[in-house]
């Protein structure tokens, strides 16, 4: 099976428990539901390198993500760093209501006031939220993004409304202007 371009990131692997034929991934989508059942997915240092196993179920754990393999494994230490990845399609039920990462990717970010404060060409991932890292023609500005401080969201439309919080311009770095 190959890949498709819908792909979901569940974080990195950065332990291993032979015991169980599991892998632990950190840096995960906060929200990433808890998945029993066997589903296809993908695990690279990139995209461009994939290579697919099965998983039996997905653990979402709070700071982690635990999966475990169908497949016994002789060397689960191979994949420690490499990406894993599902297809949107095996899942879409289960992330009906969750927004992850990727899908905030190129949204367009707008204050209380619907002024546009620019388009996100990042997201970090940290304890308890996501920080966006928002860009226009004249500045970069972190940006973080919860519950307390959305105010609208629309995926199919890629825009954010959000309420600033006091003093977060205070925040971004401005670009030079060209000299003439």
């Amino acid at each position: 099976m190959q890949p498709t371009e819908n792909l979901k990131y569940l974080g990195i692997v950065s332990s291993i428990s032979p015991k169980s034929n599991s892998l632990i991934l950190t840096d995960i989508p906060l929200d990433f539901p808890s998945i029993n059942k066997e589903i296809p997915a993908f695990i690279g240092y990139s995209k461009s390198f994939l290579k697919e196993i099965r998983l039996n179920n997905i653990s979402n754990n709070g700071n982690t993500i635990s999966i475990s393999l169908t497949k016994l494994q002789n060397n689960l230490a191979q994949f420690v760093r490499m990406a894993v990845f599902v297809e949107e399609a095996q899942i879409s039920k289960e992330l009906k209501d969750v927004i992850l990462p990727e899908d905030l990717l190129d949204c367009k970010v707008y204050d209380q006031d619907n002024k546009l404060i620019g388009n996100v060409v990042d997201v970090h991932i940290i304890p308890n939220q996501l920080i966006l890292i928002t860009e226009n023609t004249d500045y970069s500005v972190p940006l973080p993004f919860n519950e307390d401080i959305l105010i609208k969201y629309h995926k199919k439309k890629k825009s954010i409304q959000i309420e600033l919080p006091e003093g977060i311009m205070e925040l971004a770095e401005y670009k030079k202007k060209a000299r003439k």
